[in-house]
């Protein structure tokens, strides 16, 4: 199982984003950064996301 920290990320929650694989929990962190933080995607936050996924 994949798993991305939101506070990882430098935001002030505690969601923890789990899928199967890597391009599932990042398609859901983005989903969830644009939902609950009101934030669109950019490039480097996407590279940022890719290099904060932990194996579970």
């Amino acid at each position: 199982m994949k798993a991305i920290y939101c506070s990882d990320a430098g935001y002030d929650c505690e969601a923890i984003i789990l899928a199967p694989t890597a391009e599932e929990v990042l398609n859901f962190a983005l989903a969830h950064i644009r939902e609950v933080h009101g934030e669109k995607p950019t490039p480097e936050l996407i590279e940022q996301l890719t290099e904060l996924i932990k194996e579970e």
